[in-house]
């Protein structure tokens, strides 16, 4: 999926936030803060050379294009975890991390989006299962996603009140923006960015790529 240019997306994404005062004094968070670690892969068979791989995911959470590269990153974390990853030819560590980043002509991306922000602060440890719920029920569920968080017990009715405006979402939205992010999905590979990786098999490709980059 396309987004329209950063500079109007700004513009757009301004507009629905103008009253909410919550959004408007988010504190400013870390590059840490960002997204979700879903994985730190440690090599033990690791090469004398080479440079760390981070792995950052951008994708909008309706958005099937999104969908199919989500199941493709849980595939590259399986992999990873299983007896067959150890290799010379891998980085020494591997960070996966999730972003979600909503599309503005996507309707329901904001609201699905506030959602993960407050899971991610209240519940981390639900998160994972969070986004592959939402990628099965993004369109039923989409009229009362607070109803669909509780009831999934990912998130106590207390928990889920701060979805009225989510937690830093703005400040993790703009962070998209200034990453250069505007489709879904996009993938950085360290500094190197790709759109279309979406064979779990071309992922460790690109990170075994990445790892040899000087």
């Amino acid at each position: 999926s396309k987004m329209v240019p950063p500079g109007l997306a700004i513009l757009l994404v301004c507009l629905p936030l103008a009253g909410a005062e919550a959004f408007c004094n988010s504190h400013h968070m870390s590059i840490d803060q960002h997204g979700y670690e879903v994985l730190r892969w440690h090599n033990p068979q690791p090469t004398s050379s080479g440079k760390d791989v981070n792995v950052d995911l951008w994708i909008d959470p309706t958005c099937p294009d999104g969908k199919a590269a989500w199941h493709q990153f849980l595939k590259v974390k399986s992999h990873l975890n299983s007896n067959d990853a150890p290799s010379t030819k891998l980085p020494a560590t591997v960070n996966l991390r999730v972003h979600l980043f909503p599309l503005s002509f996507h309707s329901d991306s904001w609201s699905w989006f506030l959602a993960f922000t407050c899971v991610r602060d209240s519940a981390a440890d639900q998160l994972e299962a969070f986004i592959t719920a939402m990628y099965d029920d993004y369109r039923s569920a989409a009229s009362n996603i607070k109803e669909w968080v509780t009831k999934k017990g990912i998130l106590s009715d207390e928990q889920a009140r701060c979805m009225a405006y989510g937690v830093d979402a703005r400040d993790e939205y703009k962070r998209g923006l200034s990453s250069g992010v505007y489709d879904s999905p996009t993938v950085f590979f360290n500094d190197d960015v790709s759109k279309n990786e979406f064979s779990w098999s071309s992922w460790i490709e690109r990170i075994t790529d990445a790892a040899e980059v000087v």
